[in-house]
């Protein structure tokens, strides 16, 4: 990977404006709530640091866990 290689192309739609105006993205794959913690599609993290990480990288591309 180059230095000058474009990793990701963000429209304006795609911010909020949070932490006092500083700009922050979205994200339709994961959230965090306060009291029930991070969740990759709706799925909470602790339930899926069992799998195999192809199985994690699979549910954020199809958004469902692959079949055995």
């Amino acid at each position: 990977m180059s230095e000058d290689e474009v990793l990701f192309n963000i429209k304006e739609s795609n911010l909020d404006s949070g932490l006092r105006g500083v700009p922050v993205g979205t994200c339709e794959t994961s959230y965090v709530d306060p009291l029930e913690g991070v969740h990759y599609v709706g799925y909470p993290v602790e339930d899926l640091v069992n799998l195999e990480e192809e199985d994690v990288v699979y549910l954020l591309l199809n958004k469902e866990l692959p079949t055995p």
